[in-house]
């Protein structure tokens, strides 16, 4: 809002404008003491009422105005102004209505495909548990943090185990290695590992999950003390961010080696000659060439039995599947052939049993 003394000054200087068709600006602005900012001032703030209107052929370069006709064009171009924005309006409205009729459908679809539960109770969370590990159709993936499940426990798992294995569902699962390390632990992971499944361990693991063929998850929710608590995923990307966080974990584990004194004899019982001199090998940083050579084999045989190696191993490089069989156990020191040899890449409330039980 405007002062008392410019408000005076913007009458003074429109009666002015008024009895003086040929009046001067500066002329008029020394005459009363005003300053070229407080002239502008006023000059400016007729022009936005509409009372001084630009006219070239003026001395002043402007023309007052009776207050009826600056009315009228205040009023036509409020009206214009509303106008614009109405139609804006409508635009805006039409634009809503098309988003809503041909996405919100599409989005209404997906949620329909995707739900979160909050289960509380042993009886709850272990009928969902049994619930999605019996409609896998592919695989079971799960991480196990915490201590070893009890004993009596481990006979229904590993019958859960078997069972979704003999299905042809793939069954991958990490543990800590301190668990792993537990008597009837290691006997079942052993177990497990004969019928089948892929067992790693590992130092730290984030939390404990399981995922089914990657749309539907179950991992812990907070719950009062001593009471079990979990959060069932099904669909959307909340199942795929666990999946996710499972395969980072998965990559940064290393596989479980079989347990007990005959450890090394009981890994090589798999494994050939020719099996075992590839991994040792490849523990070298051998090419398929120089291996194919060493065995009198065929570059594309050496090619399979690699693949073959890393995918029970677990390893994600060849380099990587002859160190993990060598801290495995499956293998002795490597074989020394100076002809064979190339320099070495970089040289320089859920239960255990891979997520079914």
């Amino acid at each position: 809002m405007e002062d008392t003394d410019t408000h005076e000054r913007t009458r003074l200087l429109y009666a002015h404008a008024l009895r003086d068709p040929e009046w001067d600006p500066h002329a008029f602005a020394d005459a009363q003491g005003w300053s070229n900012d407080q002239l502008t001032q006023a000059i400016l703030h007729l022009a936005d009422l509409q009372l001084l209107c630009p006219n070239p052929h003026a001395p002043s370069g402007w023309a007052a105005a009776a207050p009826s006709g600056a009315l009228g064009h205040l009023l036509a171009h409020g009206h214009r102004t509303v106008d614009g924005l109405t139609k804006e309006l409508h635009q805006v409205w039409n634009a809503v209505s098309r988003v809503i009729a041909d996405y919100h459908p599409v989005h209404t679809d997906q949620l329909a495909h995707s739900s979160t539960e909050l289960l509380t109770g042993v009886a709850r969370v272990t009928a969902a548990l049994e619930d999605i590990t019996r409609s896998a159709q592919r695989e079971i993936v799960s991480l196990h943090p915490g201590r070893a499940v009890p004993p009596e426990m481990i006979e229904e798992g590993l019958a859960r185990d078997r069972h979704a294995l003999a299905k042809g569902i793939r069954i991958r699962t990490v543990h800590l290695h301190t668990t792993a390390s537990t008597p009837h632990m290691a006997a079942y992971l052993d177990d497990l590992q004969a019928l089948g499944g892929k067992v790693k361990t590992t130092q730290m693991l984030p939390l404990r999950m399981i995922v089914v063929d990657g749309a539907s998850a179950m991992v812990p929710a907070p719950a009062p003390e001593g009471e079990l608590a979990a959060l069932l995923v099904h669909g959307g990307p909340l199942a795929a961010v666990f999946r996710q966080i499972f395969e980072h974990c998965w990559v940064t584990s290393v596989p479980l080696p079989l347990s007990g004194p005959q450890t090394a004899d009981h890994a090589k019982a798999g494994l050939g000659d020719r099996e075992s001199t590839v991994l040792a090998l490849l523990a070298t940083g051998a090419t398929d060439e120089s291996i194919a050579r060493r065995l009198g084999a065929s570059e594309r045989t050496v090619r399979r039995i690699v693949a073959e190696l890393m995918e029970q191993l677990g390893a994600t490089s060849r380099f990587e599947a002859g160190v993990l069989a060598t801290r495995s156990g499956w293998l002795g020191p490597p074989p020394v052939d100076e002809d064979w040899l190339v320099p070495a890449p970089g040289s320089r409330g859920l239960r255990p049993g891979g997520g079914s039980a």
